[in-house]
């Protein structure tokens, strides 16, 4: 039985947060000024680059706020924010990577982080507690019974009448389980 401690390796970045960034004022006078970008490097994005090819004079107008309406990969939650806080994201997108974001983003979520920018969650407190994506809870309680090492010493029939479900329900009280992406489960360990 195998149960990968992280999903395989992505040939493309489908998850990577994006962002669609627009202007406040244009908004407010009935005009859809913005455009796409990656979260990282958000912070930096200026008015100019939001009304490229909108055929509106930022300047002219006096347009001076830039928003994000929207997001798309994935996010912990979906909501707007500043450029500023989309940047701070894109960042713990790059420190966490590809791979494990779908699960940062879960983790969070259980956490009952907000994306407002002010706690954002740890890296390394993620990567302390997460214990990988697995089938399902069971899958999971099996390898961590195998990966402890939790029945060296048994008699043999002790092993083969283990209770992996009993087992399963009073450890359960020590983890948080959530959904995956693409079906089964994220495993984190409760503090």
């Amino acid at each position: 039985m195998t149960s990968p401690l992280r999903p395989s390796v992505a040939i493309t970045e489908p998850d990577r947060p994006q962002i669609w960034v627009g202007c406040f004022r244009c908004r407010n006078d009935g005009l859809l000024v913005g455009d796409w970008f990656d979260a990282v490097g958000a912070e930096t994005i200026t008015v100019a680059e939001v009304h490229r090819g909108s055929g509106v004079d930022w300047a002219e107008e006096g347009c001076e706020e830039i928003w994000v309406f929207d997001t798309d990969g994935v996010w912990p939650t979906s909501t707007e924010m500043d450029t500023t806080t989309a940047g701070r994201w894109g960042e713990l997108y790059e420190l966490v990577g590809p791979n494990q974001w779908p699960a940062f983003c879960a983790w969070a979520r259980s956490e009952g982080v907000t994306i407002d920018g002010e706690d954002l969650p740890d890296v390394g407190t993620f990567e302390e507690r997460y214990e990988g994506e697995h089938d399902d809870w069971n899958a999971f309680v099996w390898h961590h019974v195998v990966e402890m090492d939790l029945q060296a010493g048994w008699p043999d029939e002790a092993v083969r009448y283990f209770d992996v479900t009993r087992y399963g329900r009073d450890l359960r009280h020590s983890y948080s389980v959530e959904d995956a992406q693409y079906g089964g489960v994220y495993v984190f360990r409760d503090a």
